[in-house]
C-alpha cells in the first residue's frame, strides 16, 4: 500500500465501515473514522477497531472546523468522504 494514513468520513455507516475494514485488511498504519453516528453504528467498526490502528471521531463532517482540526490533528494522507445525509431528510431540511 503506497499511503498509510486515512480519514474516512462517514466510517461508521455501511460502506465506510466496508472501506474501514478493508484499509486494516490492506495493512494501513492507521485509519481514522470521522462521524456523526446518526445513521452510522459503532458495532460497523468492531473487526477494524479489534484488528487496526482505528481512531474514532465523532463529529458532523458538514461541520467544517471540525474536520480542519482533525485533518491538522491525525495528519492523514489520504481522504475518503463517504459521509451522507438520508434522502429522505434532505427532502425535508435540505440545509
Amino acid at each position: 500500500m503506497i499511503f498509510k494514513s486515512f480519514l474516512v468520513l462517514g466510517g461508521a455507516g455501511f460502506v465506510g465501515s466496508h472501506l474501514v475494514d478493508l484499509l486494516v485488511k490492506r495493512g494501513a498504519e492507521k485509519v481514522v473514522v470521522l462521524d456523526s453516528f446518526s445513521l452510522g453504528n459503532m458495532k460497523n467498526l468492531k473487526w477494524a477497531l479489534e484488528n487496526g490502528n482505528v481512531i474514532v471521531h465523532k463529529e458532523d463532517a458538514r461541520h467544517l472546523t471540525a474536520v480542519e482540526n482533525i485533518i491538522e490533528r491525525e495528519k492523514p494522507e489520504v481522504v475518503f468522504n463517504l459521509a451522507v445525509k438520508p434522502l429522505m431528510y434532505s427532502f425535508i431540511d435540505p440545509e
